[in-house]
């Protein structure tokens, strides 16, 4: 206490208006829309999308009936992981594959109407090998690149065996005297 009795009045700390000014905002240092670097940034997101693994095989719509013929339907889910990687690491060339010129793929959403014709669709990515709408064999999962190229040349030996089997019946019938 000082002799005229007055309490001594603590002195501002300059921590906390500091720290008001550094909060405050400032200018914006993202740049204007409509400028050149927007406009190379939009350029780059549009290509960066034609040649994304996901504009490899646009997926039909839900109420597309499937195709005549061989098909490989695969079964997905949004924001499935293995999807992506399916995608990624087999999407870019299977079109051009032995096996995606026979079975062309078709993308499917696990929640559509198309979907719900194949029955109990546990994982994602499955992917059905249907010839004239009537599956022949599944995939289920996708554990890389090697067990998928594997497995689904094992799908389509068998169907070739049935083929084959079902071609040699008729032939064998009319030898018969």
């Amino acid at each position: 206490m000082s002799s005229s009795g007055e309490v001594p009045v603590p002195k501002r700390q300059a921590g906390p208006r500091r720290l008001l000014r550094i909060a405050r905002p400032g200018p914006s240092r993202r740049p204007a829309p409509g400028g050149l670097t927007h406009a190379i940034r939009a350029l780059a997101v549009l290509v960066a999308m034609m040649f994304s693994p996901l504009a490899v095989c646009a997926a039909p719509n839900a109420t597309d009936p499937l195709p005549g013929g061989l098909a490989l339907i695969m079964i997905e889910e949004h924001g499935c992981g293995y999807c992506r990687r399916w995608l990624e690491e087999v999407g870019p060339g299977y079109a051009a594959s032995d096996e995606g010129r026979r079975a062309p793929l078709i993308r499917v959403d696990r929640f559509s109407k198309q979907a719900d014709q194949f029955s109990r669709i546990v994982y994602t990515p499955t992917f059905v090998l249907v010839r004239d709408g009537k599956e022949q064999g599944r995939i289920l999962g996708y554990p890389g690149p090697d067990f998928f190229w594997s497995l689904l040349a094992d799908l389509m030996r068998k169907l070739d065996a049935q083929a084959d089997g079902a071609a040699a019946v008729p032939a064998a019938a009319m030898n018969k005297p």
